[in-house]
């Protein structure tokens, strides 16, 4: 299994009772000198903070998690390291067996940077109809849609 990297985004810096959460994933290329996770936890800490998102999120009672996880740009990589995004880990009924994490399941996922691995991801995200998005894989396999139904992206393909 990949390394696991969690950073946890308050929707209000006042919260003093516990709140749902809603768990994000992100896949990439993570290693001790690119801290991209870092640079999405920060964003996302600013547009709620600013209230970008005020007019979609007019209950603000849930708490935001980003979940990352290191595909290292690799295919055989990106599905032992992005499995934990999709079943969770933990004690729970359907989850890889943990007895000291509890890992939620993610909500949607954002990546990964190279297209071999959002192949990967894509392919096993689809099982569990969880939406994904990347913001640079190119690959031309990525636009059909019967092998990658949840997935989109952000930049045209090749």
């Amino acid at each position: 299994m990949g390394p696991h990297v969690g950073f946890f985004i308050a929707l209000s810096s006042c919260m003093t009772e516990a709140y749902p959460s809603i768990v994000f994933g992100a896949c990439g290329y993570f290693g001790a000198t690119n801290r991209m996770f870092q640079l999405m936890d920060y964003a996302a800490k600013v547009a709620f903070e600013e209230g970008l998102f005020n007019d979609m999120l007019l209950n603000r009672s849930f708490t935001v998690q980003i979940r990352a996880v290191n595909t290292a740009c690799s295919s055989s990589l990106s599905a032992g390291a992005s499995l934990p995004l999709l079943t969770g880990v933990g004690r729970a009924p359907g989850r890889i067996f943990s007895d000291t994490e509890d890992i939620e399941v993610v909500v949607a996922i954002s990546g990964c940077g190279c297209s071999g691995s959002s192949g990967v991801v894509s392919s096993l995200a689809s099982n569990w109809r969880v939406p994904m998005v990347s913001g640079a894989a190119t690959g031309l396999d990525l636009s059909d849609k019967v092998m990658h139904p949840y997935f989109a992206r952000v930049i045209p393909p090749d």
